[in-house]
Order: structure tokens, then C-alpha cells, then sequence
């Protein structure tokens, strides 16, 4: 007949193992929100920061003109963008 430690140590270490695989079961992986690849007519953005700015600047890229847009912060209190331009890609790298 098993001590009454034993049994005692039994059982804990069965509710640890239960309790594991409870957390185990319940534990799923983050989901990545990205984009894959753009689609003809769909727009890629991003964001960054220029070296010599304390601001970000985001990026349009349209895949289907291919274009690069530039939009940088004109108003923060109004949170309005002004337009920086356009740069063709097709003709800056020569296809």
C-alpha cells in the first residue's frame, strides 16, 4: 500500500501534468497581419523614418502603375498628410 506522501506526491504531480496541458491546449500562435505580395491594382505601404527627420513618412507603392508615392505629416493636430510626390520605378531601374 502506497504511504500517504506518495499519494500525496502522486496527485500533485497529476495536477501539474493536467495543468500543463490545459495552458498547452489553450496556447495559440500569434497571427501575422502582412501583406504577401500586392495584387495588380492594390497599393503596398510603408513607413519609415527619413535619417535626418523626426517624423515618419509613409510610402505608397502602386503595383499596378508602379509608381512610389511619398506622403509626409502637413498638420499633426488635424492629422492631415501633404503630398512629397512621385518617383516612376520603371524608369529609375531601366526596364
Amino acid at each position: 500500500m502506497l504511504k500517504r506522501r506518495s499519494v500525496i506526491a502522486l496527485l500533485i504531480g497529476v495536477n501539474l501534468f493536467l495543468f500543463g496541458l490545459l495552458i498547452a491546449g489553450s496556447y495559440s500562435m500569434p497571427t501575422a497581419l502582412a501583406q504577401s505580395r500586392g495584387a495588380p491594382g492594390d497599393f503596398i505601404s510603408v513607413v519609415a523614418t527619413p535619417s535626418s527627420q523626426s517624423y515618419d513618412v509613409v510610402y505608397l507603392l502602386d503595383t499596378r502603375s508602379e509608381r512610389l508615392h511619398a506622403l509626409y505629416p502637413s498638420n499633426l493636430q488635424q492629422r492631415r498628410y501633404g503630398y512629397g510626390g512621385s518617383v516612376d520605378l520603371k524608369k529609375d531601374f531601366g526596364e
